[in-house]
């Protein structure tokens, strides 16, 4: 049986116990049958967590296969942190080639991740030009003033799909939906700044920050009289053609979208050039990708700095506190590179052997991602509350999830109610999915782990969200 390595105990006996199944209350059915539900899928199970068995106390439809959403993440995150040490750190390498004289470097600096996903990002423990300004400072150090080759992005270690196969094409190109890369940089993100102050005209594009070498943008938005907008950016992969279509509100001088990095490789090749640049340090060659077919020859580099990341336990609670799916699908990865072969199908089929393993029903689960993007994924109530019942020994799984009415994702969730800082849940939330999973505190002093999905509702979505609150009042003690 797999071991859940320094943190994590494991229940011997089966899960499955239903003695204490109570009716469901009136109000549960009355909302299954309401305007807007009553052609929505609903799947729910809550579970009173004992010493022993955990006891399931209400269910209803709990071995529906259905889409998890971001719930998905769970799942990832619980296998990251078992199969794996919980201060686990990723590397990021610097290394220079070739000969130097009077300062003048005359090679490539080559900068080499192994899956970071939070290498200058918005989410790191460090300031997020601290790498940058750091491999500045090495190469000053090293007395090199000026680099007469190119400034090498190496993610190579992913050599394989950047993006799920099971993805849309209007998640795609969106920030939300990055490429990942062994090198991955500043959340593989970038901002469209656009003007929308002019009435019943197209948008116009004022800026992108940070620039994207070579990025070009058709931008095909229309400019409405409403609050929200619609915008969407369609691109792929490496690809640096990009189309800005859908919709924004007018009357705002300035108006953000943002958008996916194409290759964040090479996009963090770019950001360490123009940070030389700006130190004085003089860089003739260009900033390029190790996927444009350079292979640099390690054997003749020499490593001049190391760059560790945040522990996998810190990773693990910035990914479902706020739903990251480039933090989910590095983790899937990195479990991927530890016990195979750095492929999402690899890391897909570890993952479900190690739910197996641990007795957890996986009957009614597909999965094609890490982070439950992808509109193929499926999961049942009963597995999810399974697998919630099996990690709550595990500290920093519990600890990784957002606080009921106060952090995260649920911080509107549940507040001002009995449940205020009593609970803990993992959302999520598509156009077809509103969903809920986690731990809740009781009055009568147990623990809960409960799960309530929908998909397909014809409600607006924040309706939705009130019935649920006002169902996980009703349904845990």
């Amino acid at each position: 049986m797999t071991k859940f390595w320094f943190c994590c105990a494991l229940f011997m006996t089966s899960f499955v116990c239903n003695a204490q199944l109570r009716k469901l209350p009136a109000e549960f059915e009355k909302w299954l049958t309401s305007k807007g539900m009553r052609h929505a899928t609903v799947t729910m199970e809550v579970a009173q967590l004992t010493e022993k068995d955990p006891q399931v106390i209400y269910s209803y439809d709990n071995e529906r296969s259905v889409q998890p959403a971001s719930v998905m993440k769970l799942v990832t995150t619980a296998a990251a942190l078992s199969l794996q040490n919980k201060k686990k750190t990723v590397s990021t390498e610097v290394y220079i080639t070739g000969e130097m004289e009077e300062g003048r470097l005359a090679g490539d600096v080559i900068i080499k991740g192994y899956g970071n996903a939070l290498l200058s990002s918005s989410r790191s423990l460090f300031a997020r030009e601290s790498f940058a300004n750091t491999v500045t400072m090495t190469l000053k150090k090293e007395g090199i003033i000026e680099v007469t080759g190119d400034i090498v992005g190496d993610g190579t270690v992913l050599r394989h799909n950047p993006v799920s196969s099971e993805w849309t094409w209007e998640d795609m190109g969106n920030h939300y939906a990055p490429p990942i890369s062994g090198l991955n940089y500043g959340d593989n993100m970038f901002e469209i700044v656009l003007n929308t102050s002019r009435k019943g005209q197209k948008p116009s594009l004022l800026k992108i920050e940070p620039m994207v070498d070579g990025l070009s943008i058709d931008n095909q938005l229309l400019d409405k009289d409403h609050a929200f907008d619609s915008a969407y950016v369609y691109g792929a992969p490496y690809q640096l053609n990009m189309t800005l279509l859908g919709a924004v509100p007018h009357r705002l001088p300035q108006f953000t979208v943002k958008g996916a990095v194409p290759d964040p490789a090479q996009f963090a090749a770019s950001r360490i050039k123009a940070s030389l640049i700006r130190s004085g340090i003089n860089v003739k060659g260009q900033a390029i990708s190790a996927n444009d077919g350079y292979k640099p020859e390690f054997g003749k580099a020499r490593l001049i700095y190391t760059h560790k990341s945040e522990p996998l336990s810190f990773v693990a609670k910035q990914t479902n506190v706020y739903s990251v799916n480039l933090l989910a699908e590095m983790l899937l990865r990195q479990i991927a590179l530890k016990y195979g072969d750095g492929t999402e199908t690899a890391g897909i089929a570890i993952v479900l052997d190690f739910l197996r393993k641990e007795g957890i029903d996986t009957e009614g689960m597909k999965m094609f991602d890490g982070c439950g993007l992808a509109p193929a994924d499926r999961v049942t109530a009963r597995m999810i509350v399974e697998l919630l019942a099996k990690m709550h020994s595990c500290q920093d799984f519990v600890g990784s999830l957002a606080v009921a009415g106060r952090t995260g994702t649920v911080y509107s969730f549940l507040k001002n109610t009995r449940l205020e800082g009593k609970a803990r849940f993992k959302t999520g939330t598509t156009k077809a999915v509103i969903a809920y999973a986690g731990y809740a505190e009781g009055t009568d002093g147990h623990t809960y782990a409960v799960t309530i999905i929908v998909n397909n509702h014809g409600c607006v979505s924040s309706t939705v969200r009130k019935n649920i609150e006002k169902m996980m009042l009703l349904l845990i003690p």
